[in-house]
């Protein structure tokens, strides 16, 4: 097993270096915005909490926020709501481009798919379930389309928002940080064997995609056969039971994940509020400024 996911595939996304490149580009533009708006929002907090400590973020007389104070916020307001705009094009090239690469490799890959399966000689199909040749060419493909569209996008914007929250977090409060990483190891092992349970129940369901292919396939090429010995409602039953069985697997594999993700909820739960409980401590104490507060949960929840 390779470290590397994307090794299998490097020849196909070699021929694409333009949009992978773009891609890879705007997907680190976009975690860089999104890791700097909560340090404008710590920024812009400081600002109202200090003047409202020295009493000039509001004019009792007239009622409104002082010129200084409102410009202050404004300016932050503006730069937030500029950076949100940079990011939504940067996220929408991002989807684009990887996208496009993805798409593109599916079909490089079925046509190959197919350019090998037409020189195998003869004696290889006679081997060969029809429906497994099948559900390559369909289920198989798509998997490796949405492997490289949705999950490789979401396991490098994974790690990049980990990385750079956890750095940022660390400039905050090194200590908090800490106290949010604790959970972490018992995430870690839950996901590691949740992903061997997926693997293995996705693989079974995929070869269960192929025996309801193969049953279909035998049916209409020998439906004559079917008639002629009155086998109807035996081979109804046969494909009932298949069908039955490629649901039943379906649902072990939606089992596991309607147990991890509350699960994975439940410990980021139990983080926030150990985190709320310190920070805010740190906070009555004039250890941590309250926008600095705000901002490490805003990394917290990324």
């Amino acid at each position: 097993m390779t470290l590397n996911p994307l090794k299998p595939f490097m020849p196909y996304l070699r021929v694409y270096p333009g949009p992978v490149i773009l891609g890879l580009v705007m997907l680190l533009g976009v975690e860089a915005v999104q890791a700097t708006i909560p340090m404008i929002l710590k920024w812009a907090v400081d600002t109202a909490k200090a003047g409202l400590d020295a009493g000039g973020l509001f004019d009792a007389t007239a009622g409104t926020l002082t010129g200084s104070t409102m410009g202050d916020l404004g300016m932050y307001a503006a730069l937030m709501a500029g950076l949100g705009l940079v990011q939504w094009g940067m996220s929408f090239g991002t989807r684009w481009y990887i996208g496009r690469v993805s798409r593109l490799v599916e079909r490089d890959i079925r046509s190959a798919y197919v350019r090998r399966l037409v020189t195998l000689p003869l004696a290889f199909f006679q081997g060969q379930r029809v429906g497994d040749l099948m559900a390559r060419a369909t289920n198989d493909v798509e998997a490796v389309q949405r492997f490289l569209y949705f999950a490789y996008r979401m396991f490098l914007t994974t790690i990049l928002n980990f990385v750079l929250s956890l750095i940022l977090m660390c400039t905050i409060d090194w200590q908090l940080a800490i106290y949010a990483l604790a959970p972490m190891p018992i995430m870690a092992i839950s996901t590691r064997w949740v992903s061997g349970k997926v693997h293995t129940g996705y693989r079974r369901v995929q070869e269960q995609f192929a025996a309801i292919s193969t049953k279909v396939q035998e049916n209409l090429s020998g439906i004559h056969v079917v008639k002629a010995y009155v086998q109807r409602p035996f081979e109804i039953e046969r494909f009932g039971l298949i069908n039955d069985e490629y649901v039943a697997r379906n649902r072990h594999l939606i089992n596991i994940s309607s147990l991890f993700y509350p699960f994975t909820f439940l410990l980021s739960g139990v983080s926030m509020v150990v985190i709320l409980w310190l920070g805010g401590l740190r906070v009555v104490e004039g250890s941590l400024s309250l926008g600095a507060f705000v901002a490490f949960n805003a990394y917290l929840v990324r």
